[in-house]
């Protein structure tokens, strides 16, 4: 009850501040609460054995990396289960929801205020008032997936782009000294200190 009551709080924030600054803080803030309901809801799961799960191959995943986590959606628990093997393991899961699930009572704002994409899908009784939209959420949902991986490329390339700088410019440290005098490492003997 307490992560559900300060997520909707801070998404409700989030859709009267349209500011982007803002805006991205809030993300960040949604996401943590996010996950750190997550990880309750592992506990809770793990302390009544409910939730017996056997995986592999989960060490080499990073959270400063992105991934495409395709799931043949069977019920609601493997939303439980893909949230459980991959909490802060990899970055936050967003799921691709159908654009009519944002009028879902308070999930669609935390949703929306989580950045999950939405897709529109057009119905059998659209398609036939409107045969010429035939096709068109296909192609939306196609831009959405492009777009979606091009952010978290953008976010990738940043972070990497980050570390580089600071392997280049940051990363000094103390080396043998005598008490009287203090001698840093330059950059040029970085490569030896990130080692």
């Amino acid at each position: 009850v307490v992560w559900v009551t300060v997520l909707l709080i801070v998404a409700l924030f989030k859709f009267l501040l349209p500011i982007p600054p803002v805006r991205r803080l809030l993300s960040r803030v949604m996401t943590a609460l996010a996950e750190g309901w997550i990880g309750t809801n592992n506990a809770l799961f793990r302390t009544m054995g409910s939730l017996p799960l056997d995986t592999r191959g989960l060490e080499g995943l990073s959270t400063g990396e992105w991934y495409l986590v395709v799931s043949n959606h069977q019920s609601w628990v493997d939303i439980l289960v893909l949230q459980a093997v991959f909490n802060r393991r990899i970055p936050f899961l967003k799921f691709f929801l159908k654009q009519q699930l944002i009028w879902v009572p308070f999930l669609g704002l935390a949703w929306w205020a989580l950045d999950f994409p939405f897709m529109r899908r057009y119905t059998a009784e659209h398609l036939a008032k409107h045969p010429e939209d035939r096709g068109k959420d296909l192609a939306v949902t196609r831009q959405e997936v492009a777009a979606f991986a091009h952010r978290a490329h953008h976010v990738c390339a940043h972070r990497a782009e980050r570390r580089l700088v600071q392997r280049q410019y940051l990363v000094m440290r103390p080396v043998e000294r005598r008490p009287d005098q203090v001698v840093h490492a330059g950059v040029d003997d970085r490569e030896a200190l990130v080692a």
